[in-house]
């Protein structure tokens, strides 16, 4: 990382990146369907960006509680 933005900003920027994404995907999934078309391909590809947007989740939780620990005296 060059520039110096924390762990957690990083984490967070991701989070937010991929909510964004997975909220897209979920649209276009949404919209196939109702167009009639097969979404089992579109439905995996949006199961696999929201098990990646758990898994940004849980650790920015992690950094979280790891700076708040951090903070305490």
């Amino acid at each position: 990382m060059e520039s110096k933005e924390s762990l957690l900003a990083v984490a967070r920027r991701r989070v937010a990146e991929a909510e964004a994404r997975v909220k897209e995907q979920a649209t276009r999934v949404s919209d196939a369907a109702r167009w009639g078309h097969d979404i089992t391909q579109p439905k995996a590809v949006l199961d696999v960006f929201e098990g990646t947007l758990r898994f940004l989740q849980e650790d920015l939780t992690r950094l979280e509680a790891s700076e708040a620990a951090q903070r305490q005296p």
